[in-house]
């Protein structure tokens, strides 16, 4: 899917922004979410660099200024898409996180590693299926995973009346 963000085309991979053209008057740059993979991507996709404001934050850019650079941008975007189809984030309400669960996940889904992140309220999981790249099976281990951080679905109350 595409649409526009920062004032050039943007992608997304599952209604999320992940990749976007960033025009500027002098260059045109790629601009990528590589979740924590910033240092790796760097070193595989020549001429590629961490954003100069938010490669903190996963992001990385690569300078579109020849036939070549065009070559890589298109290696830049199937690294891309590769971490995307392997990584997930989870979000859990801090109350309804265990560490339990965490040791269940290790011993069920060893091939699941996990990143755990603390904001005010919640616990941000970030799930990567190491080593999966047949992403139909990279889908199936995170699929599992989400299922056993988050348990057994809840019923509403009103879903439960009518």
């Amino acid at each position: 899917m595409s649409g526009t963000r920062f004032g050039g085309e943007a992608f997304f991979f599952r209604k999320r922004f992940f990749c976007h053209f960033h025009p500027t008057r002098d260059y045109l740059f790629l601009e990528t979410f590589v979740w924590n993979n910033v240092e790796a991507v760097v070193s595989e996709v020549p001429g590629t660099i961490p954003h100069p404001e938010y490669g903190g934050y996963g992001w990385v850019r690569l300078p579109i200024d020849s036939e070549d650079a065009v070559s890589k941008g298109r290696q830049l975007i199937e690294t891309t898409y590769g971490i995307l189809r392997t990584t997930r984030r989870v979000s859990i309400a801090k109350e309804d996180f265990r560490l339990e669960t965490l040791g269940l996940l290790g011993t069920r889904l060893p091939e699941i590693r996990v990143r755990v992140k603390e904001s005010k309220k919640r616990k941000q999981l970030v799930l990567e299926a190491r080593g999966v790249s047949d992403s139909e099976k990279a889908d199936d281990l995170l699929d599992k995973a989400t299922r056993i951080l988050k348990g057994p679905r809840r019923i509403s109350v009103s879903k439960r009346i009518n």
